[in-house]
C-alpha cells in the first residue's frame, strides 16, 4: 500500500467554515484521482491521508492539479512507538546515496511523551550508528527526513512536492470566463479556479465564415482546464454576422470596442442563466488597443455583474510561464481564426471617448442582437472521468 499525506493551504485559516472547505477539498480529491484508484481517504488532524496502490507519478501528477492543496508527500506510514519510527526513518535513508541529512518532527498531536526536539536527536543518532559516511548537517542537509506525528499514527517522509495552493474548487461559486483560443484567457480561468471559482466558458466564433479551428482549439483548451474542476461547460456563440452588422453600424476606430463590448453583454445574459456572480477575460492592462484603462471603461459600463480580469498586471511573459506550467501553452499558439481578428482596423481608438462610444451604440439594436444570438448557441459538456 502506497500513503500519501496531504497539507491544503489557506483553508486552515478557515474557522466556522473551514469542515466545508475540507469537505469539498476531499470530494474534489477523489474526482480528480478517480474514486477507483484510491483504496482509501481521510482526514487526521489538519491533513488528509490517502492509501491506494496506484503509483508516485501517476498520484503526483493527479494531485498537482487539485487547487486548495498546498504540498503533498509520498509516505511510509508506522505506529507511535519510537522503535518503530527509529527503524522506519533508518529505511528511508539506508540506501540513498548522500552524505549529509536532518531530521524533522511535526508533533500535530500529542500523544508520545518525548518532545521533536528529543525525537530528532534519537532517530538522528539511531542513523548515525547504522549508516555508514553520513552525517547531520541541519543548515543544508542533502535530504530531511520528516517525521509527522497524528492521531494514532506517524508517517515519515523526506520530500514535500509542492502543489499551487489557493481553495478547492467550487467554494466560491460560478464565473462566466470569455475564453478565445490565444494565451491570456486560459490562464485567467485557471487563476478564478485556483481562487475556488468554478469556471463556465463562453466562446464566440465566425464559423461558417471561418473555419472550426477555434472551436476545436477551445474544446481542447477547456478539456485540460476541466482537469482542475471535474466538468466544465462551453457555451459556443457564433458570431460572424454580429460583427458584420457591427462593421457596418459604428466609425471604424471603435469596431473592435464594440465587438468587446457586445460579447460582453451576451456573456452577462448566460452567466445569468447559469447563476454566475460575475464575468471573467484575459485581459492585460495595456497590452492592445482595447485593453487600455478608457477602453475597458468603455466596454464594461453598464454592465451589471462584476468583471474579473486575474492578468490585469501581468505582463506577456509572466502569463505565457503559467501558460507551460498548466500545458496550455503549446495548444493555445496553435493558428487559428480568431474573431476579433476580423476586420482590424489600422487605428483602433485607444483613449474613446465615452460619451461619443455610447451615443454610436444607439445605432446598434443591442437587445436584438443579444436575443438572436442566444438563440443560435451550442453547449458543450466536459466531464473529468468520461
Amino acid at each position: 500500500m502506497n500513503y500519501f499525506i496531504c497539507h491544503y493551504s489557506e483553508i486552515g485559516l478557515k474557522r466556522k467554515n473551514r469542515a466545508f472547505f475540507e469537505k469539498k477539498l476531499i470530494f474534489n480529491i477523489k474526482e480528480i484521482i478517480g474514486r477507483e484508484n484510491i483504496n482509501r481517504i481521510y482526514k487526521n488532524i489538519s491533513t488528509i491521508i490517502i492509501e491506494t496502490e496506484k503509483s508516485g507519478s501517476f498520484m503526483s501528477e493527479k494531485l498537482k492539479k487539485v487547487y486548495g492543496l498546498a504540498n503533498f508527500a509520498p509516505s511510509l506510514k508506522t505506529e507511535i512507538d519510537i522503535n518503530k519510527i527509529k527503524d522506519v526513518s533508518l529505511q528511508v535513508i539506508k540506501d540513498k546515496k548522500l552524505k549529509t541529512f536532518k531530521v524533522e518532527t511535526i508533533k500535530s498531536y500529542k500523544n508520545i511523551n518525548l518532545s521533536s526536539h528529543d525525537i530528532n536527536c534519537i532517530v538522528g543518532d539511531y542513523i548515525l550508528k547504522n549508516t555508514k559516511n553520513k552525517k547531520v548537517n541541519l543548515d543544508s542537509p542533502d535530504i530531511t527526513i520528516f517525521i509527522e506525528i497524528l492521531k494514532g499514527e506517524v508517517f515519515i517522509y523526506t520530500q514535500k512536492i509542492k502543489c499551487y495552493g489557493g481553495l478547492p474548487v467550487s467554494t466560491a461559486g460560478k464565473v462566466a470566463v470569455m475564453i478565445s483560443g490565444g494565451i491570456d484567457s486560459p490562464v485567467a480561468s485557471s487563476l478564478m479556479q485556483k481562487r475556488g471559482a468554478k469556471c463556465i466558458f463562453v466562446h464566440f466564433h465566425a464559423y461558417p465564415y471561418t473555419s472550426k479551428s477555434s472551436i476545436e482549439k477551445v474544446e481542447r483548451l477547456v478539456k485540460i482546464l476541466t482537469e482542475y474542476q471535474i466538468d466544465s461547460k462551453l457555451y459556443l456563440v457564433p458570431f460572424g454576422d454580429i460583427q458584420k452588422e457591427i462593421i457596418l453600424t459604428v466609425p471604424t476606430k471603435f469596431r473592435v470596442l464594440f465587438y468587446r463590448r457586445v460579447m460582453v453583454k451576451i456573456t452577462q445574459e448566460i452567466a445569468k442563466e447559469e447563476n454566475c456572480f460575475g464575468i471573467v477575460t484575459g485581459d492585460s492592462l495595456g497590452q492592445v488597443a482595447s485593453q487600455t484603462l478608457e477602453s475597458m471603461f468603455c466596454v464594461q459600463h453598464g454592465i451589471k455583474l462584476p468583471i474579473f480580469r486575474p492578468l490585469i498586471g501581468f505582463n506577456k511573459e509572466e502569463t505565457i510561464k503559467l501558460s507551460k506550467e498548466l500545458n496550455l501553452y503549446e495548444i493555445s499558439i496553435l493558428p487559428y481564426e480568431d474573431c476579433c481578428s476580423r476586420f482590424v482596423p489600422q487605428n483602433p481608438a485607444t483613449k474613446p471617448d465615452i460619451k461619443e462610444f455610447l451615443e454610436c451604440e444607439k445605432r446598434l439594436n443591442i437587445s436584438k442582437i443579444i436575443k438572436d444570438a442566444l438563440k443560435k448557441v451550442e453547449i458543450r459538456n466536459f466531464n473529468l472521468n468520461k
